[in-house]
């Protein structure tokens, strides 16, 4: 992607611990998120 842009994705899940993980054609990066009842949860990533 260029920069100054962004892809998202919303995902309804029920509440517990997770691992994202975003890939590109030259790298991946994950982070781990929990999601607890009746919150949201984000996860950001940079690519560099």
């Amino acid at each position: 992607m260029s920069k100054g842009t962004h892809a998202s994705i919303r995902l309804d899940l029920k509440p517990a611990a997770y691992t994202v993980t975003c890939k590109s054609a030259t790298k991946s990066q994950s982070k781990g998120v929990t999601i607890k009842p009746g919150e949201t949860a984000m996860v950001n990533f940079k690519q560099n």
